[in-house]
């Protein structure tokens, strides 16, 4: 089988692996821009939390996650764990053994994309570094290796081949 291919349209690939959701499914079009709290703190410099928190709300208020929830994950690390923690994780919701967490832990085992929010500062964007050192550099490299420790963690908690991480880092 490893060297077999299935050809497919990019229209069969789609209704295949990302099939239309029914029309009962599909959450509303928003009429106002669900992020404009997220934007509002952004431009005022507000702590990653402060930000994680709306960024949270508009997600789910608006549904824009079908079968899965956003949570900040706030309160504390995992039991038995190092002290860092992820900013938030999306969780299934159809999932009767490992319910979306109400109370701020973590829950690695059961994330499904980890997410890390950010005041929105250039030090804060991981990948911005511009060729050139600049006294940033070395906070880049810091929020580099905070997401690749949130990986590893992710890693050593769940049978995975790939992770999806989402960092919202909003431009001050």
């Amino acid at each position: 089988m490893a060297e077999e291919a299935v050809r497919l349209s990019v229209k069969q690939f789609i209704e295949k692996f990302w099939p239309t959701p029914p029309a009962g499914d599909v959450p509303p079009i928003p009429s106002q821009n669900p992020f404009a709290d997220v934007a509002s703190l952004v431009a005022k410099k507000a702590k990653g939390k402060d930000v994680g928190d709306a960024f949270t709300k508009a997600v789910n208020q608006c549904k824009l996650t079908p079968g899965m929830q956003l949570r900040v994950c706030a309160s504390r690390a995992d039991k038995g764990t190092s002290s860092l923690k992820v900013g938030g994780a999306f969780y299934r919701t159809d999932n009767p053994h490992a319910p979306v967490p109400e109370n701020g832990t973590p829950r690695t085992a059961d994330q499904i994309v980890v997410v890390d929010f950010k005041r929105g500062t250039t030090s804060s964007d991981a990948f911005s570094d511009y060729g050139e050192p600049c006294p940033e550099a070395a906070d880049r490299a810091d929020a580099r290796g905070q997401l690749a420790t949130y990986a590893g963690k992710a890693f050593s908690f769940q049978h995975r081949l790939a992770l999806f991480l989402l960092v919202v880092n909003g431009t001050a």
